[in-house]
């Protein structure tokens, strides 16, 4: 049986608190099958070295480096509150961290991405940016990087 990741993006709007953007779990979602070029699904794989650095996830190895789930913020979306909901017990493992750390997280996992990253960096350009296929400057005018997060669960 394998383990799924399912996530939703958030944003942080300065009057209204957290609100969510985009989850892996939406109707309209796109089929990760007809749109895995798309920034935000380059988590959705299966990846269990993943999910083991962001929440102990499948992990097999007790020397690989490790992050314990510390559970949804208590300011959650309601998209988020709605698709937790929706997977009731099947959901396991609920945490939450910055879309930077998600990344980073992901990058270290991946021995390619690894290496990208680092050819980016010698290139002067942002690791995080360039994976996610961020524009500096659209991303400035929405509230910068941190004004992004993740809140992330699994299913078996």
């Amino acid at each position: 049986m394998g383990c799924d990741i399912h996530y939703v993006i958030e944003q942080k709007s300065p009057n209204h608190g957290w609100f969510g953007i985009m989850s892996t779990d939406a109707a309209d979602a796109p089929h990760y099958g007809e749109r895995k070029n798309f920034p935000l699904w380059k988590f959705k794989p299966r990846d269990y070295k993943f999910f083991n650095l962001i929440a102990g996830v499948r992990s097999y190895d007790d020397n690989e480096e490790k992050n314990e789930p510390i559970g949804l913020p208590p300011d959650a979306s309601r998209m988020t509150l709605h698709y937790v909901d929706f997977w009731e017990g099947d959901g396991h493992s609920h945490s939450h961290c910055s879309l930077h750390d998600f990344a980073v997280a992901k990058m270290k996992a991946d021995p390619a991405l690894t290496a990208q990253a680092a050819s980016a960096k010698l290139e002067g350009k942002n690791p995080v940016e360039e994976f996610l296929c961020i524009n500096p400057l659209d991303i400035a005018n929405l509230g910068g990087i941190d004004a992004f997060r993740v809140c992330f669960w699994f299913d078996n």
